[in-house]
C-alpha cells in the first residue's frame, strides 16, 4: 500500500510542478499581451486625439484674438450706437463668441480654460466699468476710447499675453 501511494506521488508531483510552471508562464504571457494591446490602443487614441486637441488650441487662440478689445471693438461698433447700446452689443458678442467655443474646454487643461475664462470676466468687467463712467447717451466711440485708453495705460490689465502664454505652454507640453 505504501508503495502504491509512493508511486502515485512520484507520478503526480512532477506533473503538478509542470502544470504550475506552464500555468504561470501562460498567465504571464497573457498579461503581457493584454498590456501590449492596451498600450497600442492608447497610442492609437493619442494619435487620433492630437489633431483634435491642436485644432481646439487653434480655435481658442482665435477666440482670444477675437476678444482682444482692439479687434472686438471695430467689429461690433456702429456709428449710431450710444454707450449703452454699444456696451450691451460688446457684452453680447463676448458671450456669443465664448459660447460658440465652449466645447473646446474638453481638450484644454483646467488651468488654461480657467485663464481664458478669467480673461473673459476681466474684459466684461472693464466694459461695464468704463460704460458706467460715461453718460449712457454719449456716442459709443467714447466707450471705445475709454476701453482702449485703459488698455494702453495698463497693458497687463486683461492679461492677454499671460493667457496666450498659458495656451502656448500647454501646446508645447503636447510634444514633450
Amino acid at each position: 500500500m505504501d508503495i502504491i501511494i509512493l508511486d502515485i506521488i512520484k507520478l503526480t508531483l512532477p506533473a503538478l510542478i509542470v502544470f504550475l510552471t506552464v500555468f504561470t508562464m501562460l498567465t504571464k504571457q497573457a498579461n503581457k499581451e493584454e498590456k501590449l494591446k492596451l498600450y497600442e490602443l492608447k497610442s492609437k487614441q493619442a494619435k487620433e486625439a492630437l489633431p483634435l486637441r491642436l485644432q481646439a488650441f487653434e480655435r481658442i487662440t482665435l477666440l482670444l484674438h477675437r476678444l482682444a478689445p482692439e479687434n472686438l471693438i471695430p467689429r461690433v461698433q456702429t456709428p449710431s450706437s450710444n454707450v449703452k447700446t454699444f456696451s450691451v452689443a460688446l457684452l453680447k458678442t463676448i458671450k456669443s463668441e465664448f459660447e460658440h467655443n465652449i466645447t473646446q474646454q474638453i481638450y484644454l487643461s483646467n488651468t488654461t480654460w480657467n485663464r481664458l475664462y478669467q480673461y473673459r470676466a476681466d474684459l466684461e468687467a472693464l466694459i461695464r466699468e468704463k460704460a458706467s463712467e460715461i453718460n449712457p447717451d454719449e456716442s459709443g466711440i467714447k466707450l471705445s476710447e475709454a476701453i482702449l485708453k485703459a488698455i494702453i495705460d495698463e497693458p497687463h490689465l486683461l492679461g492677454y499675453q499671460d493667457t496666450m502664454k498659458t495656451i502656448k505652454r500647454e501646446v508645447k507640453e503636447l510634444f514633450i
